[in-house]
């Protein structure tokens, strides 16, 4: 799914390089949490074996209905991160952020800097960034559907902190700011 987005990254990844370095047993999938005042968010991280430093790192939004754990499967994204010695970072939305899992893309308090699901993500993946060895110039966020277009407010919201966005199935930073304009954005497309 994510195999375009990750090719059209890859030359950041190792620049140069005509074949990824092979691998050694030892790659971890760990749980942490993440709390940022009132606010807290659950993630998976995982880390290759054989790492060396400083690594990428990309962070990936699921989709509504899903858990880390799912989308890390759904997408394959850890046997390519092992492959290319990547750190995957997976934040997970809340049950009680959103009765469905979905991240909060279409409501305005989360379109800004500084503000919402978009500062929890950014002061997520900065903990990542502090705790690992992480080369800042090589780190990217991407999202399926809700966690797509949660990537894309990423984006322009923090483009000091991603280098690269990919977004599948998500919906353009603002193209709602509610419950139904996000159904009715989903449905016909975003207005002007």
């Amino acid at each position: 799914m994510f195999n375009t987005f990750f090719d059209a990254w890859s030359s950041m990844i190792r620049p140069g390089a005509s074949a990824p370095a092979r691998r050694v047993s030892g790659s971890q999938f760990s749980h942490g949490l993440h709390e940022d005042g009132e606010h807290a968010l659950h993630y998976r991280l995982f880390i290759p074996g054989g790492a060396r430093d400083p690594m990428p790192l990309i962070v990936m939004l699921h989709g509504c209905g899903q858990d880390a754990t799912d989308f890390a499967a759904g997408t394959g994204m850890n046997a390519l991160a092992e492959e290319h010695g990547c750190l995957v970072l997976y934040p997970e939305q809340s049950c009680g952020a959103h009765w469905n899992r979905c991240w909060n893309w279409y409501d305005g308090e989360h379109h800004l800097r500084g503000a919402g699901e978009p500062a929890l993500i950014a002061g997520l993946t900065r903990r990542i960034m502090a705790e690992h060895a992480v080369d800042p110039a090589r780190v990217a966020v991407a999202g399926l559907s809700a966690g797509g277009a949660m990537a894309v407010i990423l984006g322009r919201t923090y483009p000091d902190l991603f280098s690269a966005v990919g977004c599948h199935s998500g919906l353009a930073h603002g193209s709602a700011s509610s419950d139904a304009g996000a159904l009715l954005a989903m449905r016909t497309g975003a207005g002007q």
